[in-house]
């Protein structure tokens, strides 16, 4: 994954029912694991006739389980995590400050508290996560920087002068670790989308091509069909000598075959089926379209990537030229395989004047505007290290696209 994300694009991602779903289920998980390790240390405890901190340990083990059901009525994480943290500081602290006159230190807990800047950035994000570990760190100074850890028991020298400031680090790196698993979680669910996307698009091309296919098979059986009357009248033309009748008459079956639309462009079936679709919506809307296509049968791209590349170039002309004035609509398209590159051409007449962003991708002028075509053309040459560019000379809109392959 090569991709970056700002952290307001992270923050923002966070917010994502997608991303929201995940962090909701992970809570229960943790508040469920929780419960169940608090009700287990209740046995030691009580063995050694440690009765009071048995208690505690069953008062924590309810309030991560209520908490749990919480979540699941309200599936209000953000606020869960803040009150499941919260009361756990509360608790903690009561137990520090009550269990001060202890022989033994309490190592153990503030190792224990440690792990919460991870749960905290885990199940509530970055930026609510840092918030609501932040309290451990409260936690730490009011007990080991401030007045009150003289009136508790002794934890070490190094504890007691390093915690904090080790606690700190342990937010920063599990800020770091949590941001990474974030920008994965929208990398992928942008690649999902996109995937999604592409073979949406993919099969849409493929009905309509075989509804040309379809088309064209109409035709020619009527044809086939009608052959045997066209001998006929052009025979009786013939024997009467009727020379112009004839070739009026061929004309008429000319257009005929013109119904049929041309599907052999080039050696590769891909392109031919995507030409075939395109032209004939072009012809529908009585533009003068021209294509020029030399590509053999197998090049080295992803059939996904070179059915975005080719749909999205001609139906964005298709749709320019639908906005210039009839007897100008005109579009050229000249796709060439050649030492490894495929080069893709596609001129246009267009309407207006076209703005460009800074990327040098054109500002869409549609009443929604996406843009998605034509930055899919350049990401998509990109990839294989290639290249596209938009550029508009009078009222001729080009595009060029270049693919290693």
């Amino acid at each position: 994954m090569k991709k970056r994300y700002t952290y307001k694009q992270i923050f923002l991602a966070e917010k994502d029912p997608y991303i929201q779903r995940q962090k909701i289920s992970a809570i229960n998980m943790l508040l469920q694991i929780m419960s169940l390790i608090c009700f287990s240390l209740i046995i030691a405890p009580i063995s050694a006739g440690e009765f009071k901190i048995g208690l505690i340990y069953f008062g924590l083990g309810v309030f991560f389980l209520l908490n749990d059901i919480i979540l699941k009525k309200t599936k209000k994480h953000i606020i869960v995590l803040f009150s499941t943290l919260t009361g756990l500081y509360l608790i903690l602290g009561y137990q520090f400050w009550m269990e001060r006159h202890m022989d033994f230190g309490m190592d153990a807990y503030w190792l224990w508290i440690i792990i919460i800047p991870f749960v905290a950035n885990f199940s509530g994000g970055i930026f609510y996560g840092n918030l609501a570990s932040l309290g451990g760190w409260i936690l730490a100074v009011i007990f080991m920087w401030s007045p009150v850890k003289n009136m508790v028991q002794d934890y070490g020298a190094n504890m007691v002068k390093f915690y904090p400031i080790n606690y700190l680090c342990v937010m920063i790196v599990s800020t770091c670790i949590q941001y990474k698993m974030t920008c994965y979680q929208l990398f992928r669910k942008e690649a999902e989308s996109e995937l999604a996307f592409r073979q949406k698009e993919r099969f849409q091309r493929m009905e309509e091509q075989i509804t040309i296919y379809e088309e064209n098979e109409t035709v020619i059986r009527k044809l086939k069909h009608d052959i045997r009357h066209f001998n006929r009248v052009l025979r009786s033309y013939i024997k009467e000598g009727e020379i112009n009748k004839t070739l009026e008459y061929l004309d008429q079956i000319d257009g005929k075959l013109e119904d049929v639309n041309n599907t052999n462009y080039c050696e590769n079936k891909l392109i031919n089926g995507l030409l075939t679709v395109y032209v004939s919506h072009a012809k529908m809307s009585k533009c003068d379209i021209k294509v020029k296509a030399i590509v053999p049968e197998n090049i080295a791209i992803d059939a996904i990537d070179l059915t975005s590349i080719i749909a999205n170039a001609i139906e964005n002309a298709d749709e320019a030229v639908r906005r210039v004035e009839e007897e100008k609509r005109s579009i050229r398209v000249t796709l060439v395989y050649d030492a490894g590159k495929l080069k893709l051409e596609v001129k246009n007449t267009c309407a207006i004047d076209t703005k460009f962003n800074d990327d040098g991708l054109p500002i869409s002028t549609k009443q929604v505007k996406s843009g998605i075509g034509t930055k899919n053309i350049k990401e998509t040459a990109e990839k294989y290290g290639g290249f596209a560019s938009f550029v508009q000379v009078n009222n001729l809109f080009i595009l060029k696209a270049v693919i290693n392959c």
